[in-house]
């Protein structure tokens, strides 16, 4: 094994990644006829359990990717028990590198219901350093404060199966990207992959 290639290898090795978000129980049906025969219940074709969550999501597949877990990134989530907004978190958001909600979280977020670029810039403004918005179908959009960088990213044309933890792959994907080095344009492009990957599989790990 060449000299650089053994460096790669073991600087792998030793970086840690923690994800910090939910272990739950994702409850996959498909096929689902909607009372088919007339008795006020609903037939699938198969119900699937597979171990999930954000933060069991990305951090399986980065360890597929080689890298035992030392960045903390936040991936958001709507709460459930309470309504809140940015200025509930204050505090916390100026140390955030990379922030990843999905179109909708970013909406709850900012309280903007607009485009990608407004709901970023609110997000830029409480002195977050990345917001990468995820659009589903759509791609992503990204935006930087340090670097000035703004752009739209679409989502890779694969054959559909499943889009549980699509997102989770994304931000995985994106996370390994910085651990060897790579721009933020590229980071984006390594999730987008992983997103990608992901969908053409039952469950949000493969």
């Amino acid at each position: 094994m060449r000299a650089d290639m053994k460096e790669t290898e073991q600087s792998k090795a030793a970086v840690s990644v923690i994800c910090i978000g939910q272990a739950v129980v994702d409850c996959i049906t498909r096929g689902v006829e909607g009372d088919p025969l007339g008795m006020g219940k609903t037939r699938a074709q198969s119900i699937t359990l597979n171990l999930g969550g954000d933060a069991v999501n990305e951090s399986f597949v980065l360890s597929s990717m080689g890298r035992r877990a030392a960045l903390v990134c936040a991936d958001t989530k709507i709460p459930t028990f309470r309504s809140m907004s940015l200025s509930d978190i204050a505090a916390v958001l100026p140390m955030i590198d990379y922030i990843f909600p999905n179109d909708t979280e970013a909406a709850f977020l900012t309280g903007i219901d607009g485009s990608y670029e407004e709901m970023a810039e609110a997000l830029l403004e409480q002195g977050i350093r990345h917001v990468v918005i995820k659009a589903g179908e759509q791609g992503i959009y990204a935006a930087a404060s340090e670097s000035g960088e703004r752009f739209m990213l679409p989502a890779l044309k694969v054959p559909v199966v499943d889009t549980t933890g699509a997102g989770d792959n994304f931000v995985a994907g994106f996370m390994e990207g910085l651990l060897r080095g790579a721009d933020f344009r590229e980071c984006c492009e390594a999730g987008l992959e992983a997103a990608a990957l992901s969908i053409q599989h039952l469950g949000a790990t493969i």
